[in-house]
């Protein structure tokens, strides 16, 4: 949610940048939180969604991707000079970050790290929904579990 944040505020502010040096610094910003929300979004996406269906959550990912990049063309026909187009497509990240915090559920994997039996509970009894056999594990187990593999 923090990648998200920065590349709002870092792409806002290169749109309004005064040099070329100043929008060149702030856009390596960017691209540099880019990255890190982009692969956050990957595997917490991944670990996510049951085994059976992960190959959809790559197809759905890619296609995606395509869609984003397809949008950009009426974008950028849209907006009267390029700092407008780097505002417009900026922007949007504030909206996916409050759908992520309010939506996405925490990564199992790093409550157990974190020992949060507790959440951990409540993560299995939602999934537990979906799912029968699930409900039938306990957090500690998960904890402990993950504990015992070696890194």
């Amino acid at each position: 949610m923090f990648c998200f944040l920065m590349m709002a505020f870092t792409g806002t502010l290169a749109a309004f940048s005064p040099s070329a040096i100043v929008f060149g610094v702030l856009r390596l910003m960017q691209g540099i939180f880019y990255t890190g929300g982009a692969l956050v979004g990957w595997v917490l996406g991944y670990e996510c969604t049951p085994v059976k269906l992960r190959f959809f959550t790559t197809v759905y990912f890619g296609m995606a991707w395509v869609a984003g990049y397809c949008l950009v063309t009426p974008i950028a026909m849209a907006a009267p000079s390029w700092r407008w187009l780097i505002f417009f497509v900026s922007t949007p990240h504030l909206l996916t970050a409050t759908l992520c915090y309010l939506f996405v559920p925490e990564s199992l994997h790093f409550l157990a790290l974190e020992r949060k039996q507790r959440s951990v509970r409540k993560w299995l009894d939602k999934a537990a929904s979906n799912d029968a056999v699930i409900a039938q594990i306990e957090p500690a187990t998960v904890v402990s579990t993950l504990e015992e593999q070696p890194e």
